[in-house]
């Protein structure tokens, strides 16, 4: 059950200019800004040396040793600078981040975000990041719904950073220092919650039905009683003339139709006829509703586990209810990669709990751990973890890691595409989001520019740009 939106990005660089198509005004109006000689990362692994990179109407309108503008332009000389695009987080904390009570499926990371932190925003950008996933936190358990926080400006609100609608996942944490007895007692309740979705769903169908049959029973008696009216009527009609049905002159009494006329209205009895009884709709439940959407696969599940044990049960459990599953945490997902490959369960790898001070022995486990996964066809990503603030160091987290991957694709296109987002990757045609670095990222270099859906968010203070 590979998560749905878990999609390894690639585009295939040329070694000619690429340009976008734009629309004529935009072409005649808007004028261009060209970054010339950049190192460009795609976003996919692959590198372009010697790049133009051309920006128009707050679109990639070139991309390639030779790209150039259409019309006038702005162009900067950026030889020796590395451009990437903006670097996501899939599994950090962004703000404010509110505990959320334990088996609370309806507790949302939105509501503890504060989207006016300016502070948090500038520090993320001047660390190359535009995006961070930000899960819901609690105990063991279920804890709500998480959400990607785009590190974007809102102009109506105010807000440095936007909601992205669509992109929430049903936390579920198995990670906790809890004993053996508490730890099975909430994956009992876990089940348990889980199996009553399912019967909250019956129930809405088997309601769903009856209440058709009542409608469907109203509306008979309704016609029924519209046809025995007509027929009195009728009859009504028959008496007032003095014939029958037949045109014969009737041999009874107004008084004795009006009689009759009363019988059949009250029945046998003389007492009006109950009607079908309505069917009792099922209260809302709100939890069950949210499990449902994970159980229809319209909410991915992630599940912080840590341990062996536990990342076997949440195998478990993503199999018993068929549900889309991605692995949060993995500290010793080494030790089950084959089970992991087989339940096709992608892995975000973050910082191991509690890990040594030594910060080079931490990433060599991290290495060594993401090399046992690719070796076992595992699908995987990098993120910062449960630490606040922490998503400034996303691309330090992906170096550490020792297969071969280029740690850039780890936080741009492989983040996208786990988040099941856009973005992570420069394309020509597409919305302008990257990051200007004044040398390698990896190598420690330092932000100059940050660019997010079209528009210049941040530059480095002290920074001139020389025009060719």
């Amino acid at each position: 059950m590979g998560a749905p939106g878990w999609r390894w990005l690639s585009f295939v660089a040329s070694a000619c200019a690429v340009s976008a198509s734009l629309p004529a005004h935009a072409q005649l109006f808007s004028r261009a800004t060209v970054y010339e000689g950049a190192t460009v990362h795609l976003g996919n692994g692959e590198t372009i040396e010697d790049c133009n990179l051309v920006i128009q109407g707050g679109r990639i309108a070139g991309l390639g040793p030779n790209a150039s503008a259409q019309g006038t332009a702005t162009t900067y000389d950026v030889a020796g600078r590395v451009i990437t695009p903006g670097l996501i987080d899939a599994w950090g904390v962004f703000g404010f981040r509110r505990p959320a009570n334990s088996l609370d499926a309806t507790a949302l990371a939105a509501d503890g975000i504060d989207l006016y932190d300016e502070n948090a925003v500038r520090d993320a950008w001047r660390n190359g990041v535009t995006t961070v996933y930000a899960p819901a936190w609690g105990r063991l358990g279920i804890n709500g719904v998480g959400t990607v926080v785009s590190l974007a400006s809102d102009g109506e609100t105010g807000a440095f950073a936007t909601l992205v609608e669509d992109s929430g996942s049903l936390h579920v944490s198995l990670h906790g220092n809890a004993g053996p007895i508490a730890r099975l007692e909430v994956i009992a309740e876990i089940e348990e919650r889980m199996a009553a979705a399912k019967e909250y769903r019956e129930s809405l169908d088997i309601y769903a039905v009856e209440l058709d049959e009542y409608e469907e029973e109203l509306k008979t008696r309704a016609d029924e009683r519209k046809k025995k009216e007509e027929e009195e009527d009728s009859k009504d009609d028959d008496a007032e003339t003095g014939n029958n049905s037949d045109g014969e002159p009737s041999s009874g009494s107004a008084e004795n139709e009006e009689g009759e006329k009363n019988d059949t209205k009250n029945g046998d009895d003389g007492e009006e006829e109950e009607g079908p009884e309505k069917p009792e709709e099922p209260r809302p439940n709100r939890v069950a509703e949210v499990l449902l959407e994970a159980i229809d696969h319209e909410l991915t599940v992630r599940i912080h586990a840590e341990r062996a044990e536990d990342i076997l049960t949440a195998i478990e459990l993503a199999e018993r209810f068929g549900l889309d599953t991605v692995l949060e945490g993995g500290a010793e997902a080494h030790l089950v990669a084959r089970q992991l490959a087989d339940a096709e369960i992608p892995v975000i790898l973050g910082p191991e709990p509690g890990s040594d001070a030594d910060d080079g022995l931490r990433r060599g486990r991290l290495g060594a751990n993401a090399s046992s996964l690719s070796d076992a066809g595992v699908e995987w990503a990098v993120g910062t973890g449960a630490t606040p603030g922490a998503q400034r160091f996303v691309l330090l987290t992906a170096s550490g890691v020792t297969d071969g991957t280029d740690p850039i694709h780890l936080v741009t296109g492989r983040a996208a595409g786990v988040l099941g987002i856009d973005g992570g990757r420069l394309t020509p045609g597409t919305t302008a989001s990257f990051v200007v670095w004044d040398g390698d990222p990896v190598a420690g270099a330092r932000v100059e520019e940050v660019y997010i859906d079209g528009t210049a968010v941040y530059r480095r203070p002290g920074i001139q740009r020389g025009n060719n």
